[in-house]
């Protein structure tokens, strides 16, 4: 029944990386849920599905990509199954808290820090895992997307942008795209612009054919050097860094590769009153930076200030004038 269900679900989808990703993660939620049952690959009923969402916790995450997961299989086979209104209901994402600029580059550091014990055949991975990290921390990537970067065309000054070109794995979560560091200044201070791919280079083959493992792999050197945040959190602090540093919502959905509503969905929830100041203030300076242009290089509360200095001095003049009118011998 498995098999049959990846030919059907090939059926009307494009088989890539990406597709092949999905099903990949389908069919090990449906194993997991039907594991109490020994033959589910030939017969299934309403209540071996029941059993295999119900034995799941409520409002946990299993059970929501459970049903997610079911909802396709059973789809494919059009079988008819009426999910009740809340199955899922009480599942929220863990919520997560990003790091500050000053944690990313602290954590830079200690990513690339080689084990005292370190075979010869690994040294220099530690510089590669440093790389691997800026990139990822600078263009806001998904770590898989570091195998699909074009390096022909990556990293050319003056703005030293990224081109992620899909056709490199066979497909990425958002496509082929053209995306900006933020903030510009750690293509110098990560030294990007000089690519340290040893350690992609020597397992590339493998993550070509397993592209999950290259992200695996990276949250665990994540975890071993005692980072305590994740791969993704270095992408959702890209989108809120853009913002703050005053880039459009739109420019910026179109780098990481999302619709403008899905990027404001995904990532309005990470905002802080931190962030919402800092690009408050940064609207106020666009607004004191347009104005002083269209006043000859002024702010109107600068002008306001010289026409209240000019009103005085000519009042002054006026009285000086009155003066030496009333001192004039009267002919």
């Amino acid at each position: 029944m498995l098999d049959v269900f990846e030919e059907k679900y090939f059926r009307k989808r494009k088989k890539g990386r990406k597709s092949q990703d999905s099903v990949s993660q389908y069919r090990q939620f449906i194993i997991r849920a039907f594991q109490f049952k020994e033959h589910f690959d030939f017969y299934l009923s309403k209540e071996d599905i029941d059993k295999a969402i119900y034995s799941t916790e409520a409002g946990s995450s299993t059970r929501n990509r459970t049903v997610v997961a079911l909802k396709v299989f059973l789809g494919c086979f059009k079988f008819e199954y009426e999910f009740a209104t809340g199955i899922t209901a009480g599942y929220k994402p863990e919520k997560r808290i990003l790091p500050t600029d000053a944690e990313i580059i602290d954590a830079w550091h200690k990513i690339q820090v080689e084990g005292k014990c370190c075979q010869y055949e690994y040294r220099g991975n530690g510089e590669s895992w440093g790389w691997i990290f800026a990139v990822i921390a600078t263009y806001g990537l998904r770590p898989h997307e570091v195998l699909a970067i074009d390096y022909e065309k990556s990293f050319q000054p003056p703005y030293f942008p990224v081109y992620i070109n899909e056709r490199i794995t066979e497909g990425t979560k958002t496509g082929s795209r053209v995306v900006y560091p933020l903030p510009y200044k750690w293509v110098e201070y990560f030294d990007i612009a000089n690519p340290k791919t040893k350690y992609i280079d020597d397992s590339r083959e493998l993550f070509q054919t397993k592209i999950r493992t290259f992200a695996d792999r990276f949250g665990e050197r994540l975890k071993t050097k005692g980072i305590n945040f994740r791969a993704y959190d270095l992408r959702h602090r890209y989108a809120i860094r853009g913002r703050e540093l005053g880039l459009d919502s739109h420019e910026l959905a179109k780098w990481m590769g999302h619709t403008l509503d899905e990027h404001t969905q995904t990532y309005q929830k990470y905002w802080t009153d931190n962030s919402h100041s800092i690009v408050y203030k940064a609207g106020l300076r666009r607004i004191e930076e347009l104005e002083r242009t269209k006043n000859g290089g002024l702010s109107i509360s600068q002008l306001e200030s010289e026409l209240k200095k000019a009103e005085i001095h000519i009042a002054q003049l006026e009285a000086e004038l009155c003066f030496r009118k009333k001192l004039v011998p009267q002919k």
